[in-house]
């Protein structure tokens, strides 16, 4: 009995201090949450209090600079571009608008395809079929001249030959009545006849005396065979040298894989467009603004002559930017597309060009290699100074134009050879801006497209209208 009453005892003491172990830990609990409460509510109770006061704002803490003066940081200014360009667009769409109100619509649709009348006479089948023969009497002596050992005689006809084919063409368009147009086309493809027989009978006469050449890679070939003097005297290979868009001879060029045809037909659509619009701006705005201008050009009167030149330089420009384009990138890619001519860096970005000299070298890059290698290198190996043999390249350049404006109109004042020439004294004054300046650009800009282009075609027009009057 003593026993149970024990143990029950230890079981009631056991019980009791569970529920004063389980009433504890409750409270410790309760204590903690309230704790917790007290903490989470006391930071609101303190902001709710207590109100944060930010300090006043100071407007002037730094040294800041304007924008617009030289030591603030480059900035894009391209809200004024923008509003340059909309500027831009609103005085020529006023021009448009003018013209319209003025002359109506001049447009002949004819001149979409056909850009002037060819009169089919005896003189100008005369002097196309002279050149067609200068090409094939010309890969006939370079024939004949592989297989001799001296031939002098032989040597010096080749070369007679290729300067006759602009000559004889020239003096037919001369003493003819072949109209303007007309002729300045036929002296066009004589001009690139003549420079491309001369490099063709220059680059054999050196493969004939082995003169060391430049390798190209056989990979640029897109598997073409390489071509060793004189296995390149065909009649094949020299008309493949008049079609493609180059006025150099080599016996390799590089090749394309194929004719993209889709790329070509995208690029013939587009010389159409350009060549419609050139058209319609000649016809629109160039000839009602020259023939307006004569009574001022004949009477001097510079005020009045200073307000047609800037009318007229502003179609001029499109005029001739779109001339470059369709010419340049268009109708030579086309040729070289057809013919699956490699190397079509025909031009390089001249818009940028610092100075006049980048310009020349950059603007028309089949004439500019043409004219260093077979003038200007020669003038230098000979012993011409540099700035000799820089005149002498523009002098012959000067007579190139001179030949297809004047032979054409038959008016022969040497405007466009004295305007090359004196791009000798502005390539020089170019030459000593400094090279990050835009000022050069600036010059070139104003005096060839705004001054010198404009100018040129007041005074040849003035003396053409003068002899067909008389």
């Amino acid at each position: 009995m003593s026993l149970r009453k024990q143990s029950s005892k230890g079981v009631i003491l056991n019980k009791s201090t569970e529920s004063i172990k389980q009433s504890t830990q409750k409270s410790t609990q309760q204590s903690t949450q309230q704790s917790t409460q007290q903490s989470t509510q006391q930071p609101t109770q303190q902001k709710a209090e207590t109100k944060v006061i930010r300090p006043h704002r100071l407007a002037h803490k730094l040294v800041l600079v304007s924008p617009l003066s030289p030591e603030a940081p480059p900035s894009t200014y391209r809200g004024f571009f923008n509003l340059a360009l909309l500027i831009l667009l609103a005085t020529n769409f006023r021009l448009v608008i003018e013209n319209l109100l003025k002359y109506g619509i001049l447009w002949n649709f004819r001149g979409v395809f056909v850009v002037t009348e060819l009169p089919f006479n005896i003189a100008l089948f005369s002097a196309i079929s002279f050149i067609l023969f200068s090409i094939i009497f010309a890969y006939g002596l370079e024939k004949m001249y592989s297989k001799t050992k001296k031939g002098n005689f032989i040597h010096y006809l080749r070369w007679i030959n290729s300067f006759n084919s602009v000559i004889i063409p020239s003096i037919i368009v001369i003493v003819s009545d072949i109209g303007a147009f007309a002729g300045l086309f036929l002296l066009f493809f004589s001009v690139i006849v003549f420079m491309k027989l001369v490099s063709y009978v220059h680059t054999n006469q050196l493969r004939k005396e082995n003169h060391p050449f430049e390798q190209i890679e056989p990979s640029q070939l897109a598997g073409d065979k390489i071509i060793q003097y004189p296995d390149n005297l065909t009649f094949t290979n020299i008309l493949y040298f008049m079609g493609i868009p180059t006025l150099i001879y080599q016996l390799n060029y590089p090749r394309t894989q194929r004719i993209r045809k889709v790329y070509l037909l995208r690029i013939i659509f587009e010389y159409l467009i350009c060549q419609a619009i050139i058209t319609f701006m000649v016809e629109q705005y160039v000839l009602t603004t020259v023939t307006g201008s004569m009574k001022s050009l004949d009477e001097l009167d510079l005020l009045r002559l200073c307000e047609r030149i800037l009318k007229l330089s502003i179609p001029n420009l499109y005029i001739w930017l779109l001339n470059f384009y369709s010419f340049f990138h268009l109708y030579l890619n086309i040729w070289a597309e057809l013919l699956r001519f490699g190397d079509r860096e025909f031009y390089e970005d001249w818009w940028n060009a610092p100075t006049l000299e980048i310009y020349w070298k950059t603007w028309n890059k089949p004439v500019h290699n043409w004219l260093l290698t077979y003038v200007y290198i020669p003038c230098i190996k000979i012993g011409i100074d540099k700035f000799l043999a820089q005149i002498i390249v523009f002098g012959f350049s000067g007579i190139l134009h001179e030949l297809l404006v004047s032979a054409p109109c038959h008016t022969f004042r040497l405007w466009a050879f004295f305007g090359m020439l004196g791009q000798v004294p502005l390539v020089m004054a170019t030459q000593t801006l400094p090279k990050n300046s835009s000022i050069g650009n600036f010059v070139f800009w104003l005096t060839f497209c705004f001054f010198g282009q404009p100018l040129l075609i007041l005074m040849y027009y003035h003396d053409y209208t003068l002899r067909s009057n008389n």
